[in-house]
């Protein structure tokens, strides 16, 4: 009697802790959106037809000092570290790139929690083989 009583709450507690590591180990929702991507080609032809997009905003999130070196023909400079302050209409179509992809899919979860729902990545403007302002 008393190794079946041992024996089931051996195996109550290994349930219980089966269940709780499992639980801390699943990923936030978060982390598993994948935002739609752009070409550096499909920004180009919004770039030299912007008549025809004007509800497009192209975020550059790099650092001030790396925008005013050189960046994609009419984007608009919001540092990650700002996305919080972003005052662009919640309604526009943003399109983000920083130097080499690594902060955009942070920073369109960071908008998309914000409230904007039309958000595509292009990448790194190290990739972007197209002529600089």
């Amino acid at each position: 009697m008393k190794k079946i009583i041992l024996i089931l709450l051996l195996i109550t507690s290994l349930t219980i802790t089966g269940c709780f590591n499992k639980n801390n180990t699943q990923k936030p929702k978060d982390e598993n959106i994948k935002f739609p991507t752009i070409s550096s080609q499909e920004v180009k032809e919004i770039i030299d037809n912007y008549s025809k997009y004007p509800e497009i905003d192209i975020i550059d999130l790099r650092s001030e000092e790396e925008f005013t070196e050189e960046h994609i023909p009419g984007a608009l400079n919001i540092p990650l570290e700002y996305l919080d302050e972003i005052t662009i209409s919640q309604e526009r179509q943003l399109i983000l790139y920083d130097k080499n992809n690594e902060n955009c899919q942070a920073a369109a979860l960071q908008l998309r929690n914000l409230g904007y729902k039309n958000i595509k990545i292009m990448g790194g403007i190290n990739n972007y083989p197209y002529s600089l302002e």
